[in-house]
């Protein structure tokens, strides 16, 4: 377990650190008119999504892309796939009811992939800690926040990025043991970046 956390730490020590790129369409497309993005001929007769699918295939620093999408929608984004020539690996799962849930689904989706057993979590930030805003996820509720999680992510807004990973410790008779770590991030203009990011495990005897 503490090599799976050690990943978390040193991925920006690799030359290139494996990628995986979340698109989150698993939404009703309200600001699109409610028109199914998947499959609409929207632009230069190409669904909206393949242009973001074809964009993250030609990027050379993204080695996979993890789809969110709903339920109804699995089956005909793996044919979008196929008809565009996506060439990368893609996931495809069932996404959230925002698109914060769906980063989320996706985000734990991945994490099972690799191996890693663990939780994420987030609450936004001021000046006194705790702040107005989105909760995404809880460590007894790692779906849907009714009420709070319904709040939308607003520009030049901070967030306690909280994870952890936990698993059995042979030295120790097998006990679970939980590691966590809250680096604060900030949003703005679109990208995330990190306020303080702990990069080194420090062992206390």
């Amino acid at each position: 377990m503490i090599r799976l956390f050690s990943r978390l730490f040193h991925r920006e020590k690799e030359a290139h650190p494996f990628c995986s790129a979340i698109v989150a369409a698993a939404g009703s497309s309200r600001r699109m008119g409610e028109v199914n993005k998947l499959m609409a001929p929207l632009l230069d007769g190409v669904p909206v999504l393949a242009w973001t699918l074809r964009a993250l295939n030609e990027a050379e620093l993204v080695d996979e892309i993890v789809v969110a999408v709903r339920e109804e929608d699995l089956l005909s984004t793996g044919d979008l796939c196929k008809i565009y020539g996506i060439s990368k690996p893609v996931k495809i799962v069932r996404g959230g009811d925002t698109r914060l849930d769906s980063v989320l689904a996706a985000s734990l989706e991945q994490a099972g992939r690799e191996g890693i057993t663990g939780m994420l979590y987030s609450h936004p930030l001021g000046v006194y800690g705790h702040s107005a805003g989105p909760t995404i996820g809880l460590v007894d509720n790692q779906k849907h926040v009714k009420g709070k999680g319904d709040y939308p992510i607003h520009d030049n807004t901070a967030y306690a990025m909280e994870l952890n990973v936990y698993g059995p410790i042979p030295e120790w008779g097998g006990q679970t043991l939980m590691l966590g770590i809250e680096p604060d991030i900030l949003f703005a203009g679109g990208k995330v970046e990190y306020l303080y990011r702990q990069k080194e495990l420090h062992l206390v005897k």
